[in-house]
């Protein structure tokens, strides 16, 4: 019986684009840049907008062709046009406006900052400070800094994240440069134990950081957008099935199957068992991430 189609291609691509994501963000991160413009940054580099736009309409126009299934004569370029203008029963937006309401980049920016604010490294570092007793007697300002930024990220504060990577990247030069008396003991283990520091920092950090990018495009976003692109395949596909059952003069009818992965009750329930004339019957997909099938219904010889 016909299935909706899977959107493994669509997931992909996006596997692939949040790789790219994460990489090129990371570096400017790294490089010191305000988190903020660096996501902005990197999503207008990588055209992440567009980009979805053009998965979720292959995704789209690969359903249909299933649904309708043999040979198309039309070019897919028409195709494609024809369902960006498409709209679903009871609404006046059309495939492209549908599309263009999922703004990715405010889903990726607002992970992003919760998970920094939220990661539990921060109390971490500051733990490793006082573990190291340097918190204590005449630290260097830089050092000083460090602690400070590190607190107030911990606090909540979403402005503190911009000075805490400058304080570590200044901190990591300083401790590169640190000069005492040529060879004495005092000065290696100086050095020693503020590296020590500054690499637990960075360390504990950056792990927080790539959990949030990850996140960020991994999760929300990313169901964000797999929803969208399976629910337009879905209903291109049934679009495409119903146009081909209704040239078929044996079908007179179609009916609603479960999908395998149907656990839970829901409004797919009610038309089961149902025979419904071509053109009439619920709206598939019946509800968002519905997954049922379409049967024909034959003329009995």
């Amino acid at each position: 019986m016909p299935r909706p189609p899977k959107i493994t291609e669509f997931s992909k691509q996006w596997d692939l684009i949040s790789k790219q994501f994460m990489s090129h963000l990371k570096v400017k991160l790294d490089a010191g840049q305000n988190y903020i413009k660096a996501v902005d940054a990197t999503f207008k580099e990588l055209n992440i907008q567009s980009k979805f736009k053009a998965f979720v309409l292959e995704t789209v126009t690969a359903g249909y062709l299933k649904g309708i299934q043999g040979e198309v004569k039309t070019p897919v370029s028409a195709i494609k046009q024809s369902l960006l203008g498409s709209t679903w029963p009871g609404s006046k937006l059309t495939l492209s406006s549908r599309i263009n309401k999922v703004k990715l980049l405010p889903v990726i920016k607002d992970t992003i900052r919760r998970q920094l604010n939220e990661n539990n490294a921060i109390s971490k570092i500051t733990k490793e400070l006082v573990r190291l007793d340097l918190t204590k007697g005449d630290l260097p300002q830089y050092i000083r800094k460090l602690e400070s930024s590190a607190k107030r990220v911990m606090n909540g504060d979403s402005g503190a994240i911009q000075p805490f990577r400058k304080s570590l990247y200044k901190a990591k030069l300083q401790i590169e440069s640190l000069k005492g008396e040529t060879g004495t003991v005092a000065s290696s283990r100086l050095k020693k134990a503020y590296a020590n520091v500054v690499n637990q920092v960075e360390k504990l950090s950056q792990e927080g950081l790539e959990k949030g990018i990850e996140r960020a495009i991994n999760s929300k976003a990313r169901y964000n957008s797999e929803r969208i692109a399976r629910n337009e395949a879905t209903k291109a596909w049934a679009t495409g099935t119903f146009e081909r059952l209704e040239s078929d003069p044996d079908v007179i009818g179609w009916e609603l199957t479960l999908s395998s992965a149907h656990s839970t009750s829901d409004e797919c329930d009610n038309y089961i068992g149902q025979v419904f004339a071509l053109g009439e019957g619920p709206d598939v997909p019946v509800h968002i991430n519905c997954l049922c099938g379409i049967s024909p219904v034959f003329r009995q010889v």
